[in-house]
């Protein structure tokens, strides 16, 4: 039920061991490092992982050397949400977190793979990082966009790259934290937790601003940003590997 690899030189023996255990697998830990990991893509099980509640996978390069985004380690979008589509209860999982790792696909494709994490309301913690420029502005309506932020009801510190997202329930260290955020150390309004969210994606990729869309969601959409600003000041600084130890405790 519990996989743990770590500085694997291959993805080739991740992708084996996943389709051993697939079944049953309950929580996975695994890190890749090098550019050998990379040469091949991540390939999930074409049966899923239906009592998953964990992935966490991440990729490296020695230190000396620094991928780009055109050489990071690959999982293809379709394979990953067929994946991740048998679960059996979607809202048992708690981290979906592919470090250093693009998600390849199509167009199509990705916004389908967007459209379906909306069903993952239990999430703690995600990354990920898509390979469709300006993933959110291209793929979906805004709409939908803020739909599935207001899925992820544990995550309190959100943020959206040109393609890329990351949701977690606490500070992530070396990231950014509260005061920095918010300097006035106040439980913040939920306006400026909104704007603080969506800010430059709505500027970049929507052509509109923060102000304008807070003002236009009902009372009802306003406060689930009313819910997360209340969490922001007492969340713990931490980072991934040791917020899953805590949601997992190993026992290996």
């Amino acid at each position: 039920r519990e996989l743990v690899l770590t500085d694997l030189r291959s993805a080739d023996l991740l992708t084996a061991a996943l389709g051993a255990c697939s079944r049953h697998l309950r929580v996975c830990r695994a890190s890749l490092i090098g550019p050998e990991s990379r040469r091949k893509p991540l390939e999930l099980p074409s049966a899923g992982l239906p009592v998953l509640e964990c992935l966490m996978v991440r990729h490296r390069d020695f230190c000396e050397q620094r991928a780009s985004r055109q050489e990071r380690l690959a999982v293809f979008a379709a394979p990953l949400l067929a994946c991740l589509q048998a679960i059996r209860e979607p809202s048992k999982l708690r981290v979906l977190v592919l470090a250093g790792i693009r998600i390849d696909g199509t167009r199509d494709e990705t916004a389908v793979l967007l459209r379906g994490l909306r069903a993952f309301t239990g999430l703690s913690a995600v990354a990920l990082r898509f390979s469709v420029p300006s993933t959110f502005g291209a793929l979906l309506p805004l709409r939908m966009l803020l739909e599935l932020r207001r899925s992820w009801g544990k995550v309190g510190h959100f943020a959206l790259g040109e393609m890329s997202l990351h949701g977690f329930d606490y500070w992530p260290e070396q990231v950014t934290d509260f005061q920095q955020l918010y300097p006035h150390g106040q439980v913040p309004e939920p306006s400026e937790v909104f704007a603080n969210e969506f800010r430059h994606v709505l500027a970049a990729q929507y052509g509109t601003n923060a102000v304008l869309q807070w003002s236009r969601l009902q009372a009802s959409d306003q406060a689930f940003w009313a819910g997360v600003a209340r969490m922001l000041p007492d969340m713990p600084h931490s980072e991934v590997r040791h917020r899953v130890t805590q949601l997992f405790p190993s026992s290996l």
